[in-house]
This record gives C-alpha cells, structure tokens and sequence, in this order.
C-alpha cells in the first residue's frame, strides 16, 4: 500500500449508475414514477468507499451524509470524492469529501468520510 500522504489530493469516482425503485407498473406508465430512495445514494458512496479502501473500511470507515436532492427515477447519479487531507489525531486516517450528482450536474447528496489507510 502507498504511504497515506501520498494519497491526499487524489480524487475517486463511482459511476455513473442508473437510479431505479421498486414500485408498481402503474406509476411508471403514468410518467409519474417516484424518486429514488436515498438509501440508493448512500450505497453508490459506500461501494466507491469499499473499492477504493477494501476491507479497511468495514473496520475503520465513517461516513455522514446531507440529502439535498431527489434522484429522479431513469436518472443517472455518479458519486464522487476528493481526498482532503491526513486526520489532526491520527495520522494513517484520511479525510473525505463526499458528494453525489445527477448526470447534469445538481448536487444530491454531500458529505465527510474518513477511514484508515493501513493498519
């Protein structure tokens, strides 16, 4: 693995994926098909987490996130973070900045996570 420092200003993307829900055929005929969760946008973000710590972050991951936005149903959302900085009280943890878009652009969700870098 690379030393933590190394990894500051890196940026890491997920996606983008189409945004589905579970819901009856009537809404979806209609043209009006609900939003998509939010759990969706917290499981984009969490599987980029995942891809880019592995199993680290399962132990040592932390994330919180603000909805903003809806994602509207047959949208597509790409999750997307910037690695900020090396934790002030621990310095093999890194710091995220976490966020989720529509494929406009608009802002749907955003966040801080941090996790380790090695153990």
């Amino acid at each position: 693995m690379t030393n933590v420092g190394d990894q500051v200003g890196k940026s890491i993307v997920h996606g983008p994926v189409l945004g589905t829900a579970a819901v009856g055929g009537s809404a979806l005929a209609t043209g009006n098909s609900p939003a998509v969760p939010n759990v969706f946008h917290f499981a984009q973000m969490t599987e980029m987490l995942v891809e880019f710590f592995g199993p680290l972050w399962f132990q040592h991951g932390q994330l919180a996130v603000r909805y903003l936005k809806p994602l509207k149903q047959g949208e597509e959302l790409t999750a997307k973070a910037n690695i900020v900085s090396q934790s002030d009280h621990d310095t093999q943890r890194l710091e995220l900045e976490i966020w989720c878009e529509n494929s406009g652009g608009e802002l749907l969700a955003s966040g801080t996570a941090s996790c380790l870098w090695s153990s």
